[in-house]
């Protein structure tokens, strides 16, 4: 009778496991491991610290310089060997673009704020543009300019810089009509140099004996929220010299003496360098001073953060490159995120004088 009881449990044994590993297989699923807050935190400690003093040394230009490397080699190596990031900083300006079909400009932002544009157009001349809102749409608010309102057709406009205002914080944008043309600015022992694509081929014009390339600075004045064009100034004035007589009408005068200045932003076509595809230009401001028979020409340094400066234009008579000093976006890290295990930090940083949305991504490699 214990035998056929034994041969019964055994049965009911076996008939069970296949049963429980079928539970097993089919409900409990192994859930990936989220990173912990102190991984994120430490990784955007470091992510934050690093690309402020990249700013602060004028050498924030990702596609020279390889953020992803200098942020990487500052976190410790267990972080970076058990964990990936990605890392996407951004302005509240969402989208610019050209609508050519309706004959508008279309900026696309987060928030309803005063929108200051500059456009400028292929001939360089250019115009300020202040817009509200004209809608909301799809989670963005749409800032539309229309075309008749403008000096020259949509057609013509190459560059479009806006900067989105608020007593609290500016958020900053830019548009260019072609990527052929865009420079890029680096700190290189202290100075400031352009970056060119070396397929540009400049050709300098002489300035008192040097040679040189004229450069634009375009400046934004955060108290007034209008913006500046820096290029060149002739500045004239003229103060009383010796006491002279004339024998003529036997009367005593003073002679008078010109003071002349002149102030030109350069890139310095006779001191430019080859780096990596690019040919360097440094960047300064010629200063040419005369006072009666007595001239000189000396140059003033121009050292980062330039914080107020949006855009570089560099040119000759036939070539033209922008060299934007901010940018709408930066994305560091892994290319893609995947869909579980992962955490996630949000917030908001200044970089300069603009103030930049940032998601941060974790997850275990």
């Amino acid at each position: 009778m214990k035998v056929i009881e034994y041969i019964l449990a055994f049965i009911v044994l076996m008939s069970f496991i296949p049963l429980f590993n079928i539970a097993i297989h089919s409900y409990y699923v192994v859930k990936p491991v989220t990173p912990t807050t102190y991984v994120k935190d430490i990784v955007m400690d470091i992510a934050e610290k690093t690309i402020k003093q990249m700013y602060l040394n004028g050498n924030l230009t990702p596609e020279i310089i390889d953020l992803d490397s200098v942020i990487a080699d500052s976190i410790d190596p267990y972080t970076t060997e058990n964990y990936a990031y990605r890392l996407e900083i951004f302005s509240n300006i969402r989208e610019i673009d050209i609508d050519t079909s309706n004959n508008r400009i279309i900026v696309k932002a987060l928030d309803n704020r005063k929108l200051n544009l500059l456009i400028i157009y292929n001939d360089l001349t250019h115009e300020y543009i202040t817009q509200q809102a004209s809608m909301y749409r799809d989670d963005l608010y749409w800032y539309i300019v229309s075309g008749e309102s403008l000096t020259k057709n949509v057609d013509n406009i190459d560059v479009i810089i806006a900067v989105l205002e608020s007593r609290a914080s500016k958020y900053i944008g830019y548009w260019f009509k072609s990527q052929n043309n865009i420079g890029y600015a680096l700190n290189i022992n202290g100075e400031l140099y352009l970056a060119v694509d070396n397929s540009t081929s400049f050709t300098p014009m002489d300035f008192y004996g040097k040679k040189i390339l004229n450069a634009m600075l375009i400046s934004y004045n955060s108290a007034t929220d209008t913006y500046r064009i820096y290029d060149y100034e002739y500045i004239t004035t003229h103060k009383s010299g010796e006491i002279l007589y004339d024998e003529n009408s036997e009367q005593a005068f003073s002679s008078t003496i010109e003071n002349t200045t002149i102030i030109r932003y350069i890139g310095d076509y006779e001191l430019n360098t080859s780096y990596e595809g690019y040919i360097l230009y440094p960047l300064y401001a010629l200063v040419y001073t005369s006072s009666g028979s007595e001239s000189s020409l000396h140059d003033l340094s121009i050292s980062p953060p330039i914080y107020n400066v949006l855009m570089i234009i560099l040119r000759d008579e036939n070539n033209v490159v922008y060299i934007p000093v901010y940018r709408q976006s930066y994305i560091i890290g892994e290319q893609y995120v995947p869909s579980k295990g992962v955490t996630y930090l949000t917030g908001y940083m200044k970089i300069g004088m603009f103030t930049y949305n940032y998601v941060l991504s974790v997850w275990r490699r």
